[in-house]
């Protein structure tokens, strides 16, 4: 996902990935599919979904993820 202009946030948790666009940016499927493509996976499904920022953030540093 790093060969994607305009994240500004990613995150990946097994087959998940969770990213935020870049103020101003748009991200297309066809864009996001290419990108898993070149690295041999599928992309399964692509949703918008807006939620409220968190009020805070914890990292957990667990050694295994």
């Amino acid at each position: 996902m790093e060969s994607i202009d305009g994240i500004s946030e990613l995150h990946m948790s097994g087959a998940r990935a969770v990213f935020v666009p870049a103020k101003g940016t748009t991200i297309d499927e066809a864009t996001l599919a290419a990108a898993f493509e070149e690295r041999g996976m599928k992309l399964e499904s692509y949703e918008r979904v807006e939620r409220p920022r968190a009020k805070a953030r914890y990292t957990a540093d667990a050694g295994v993820t």
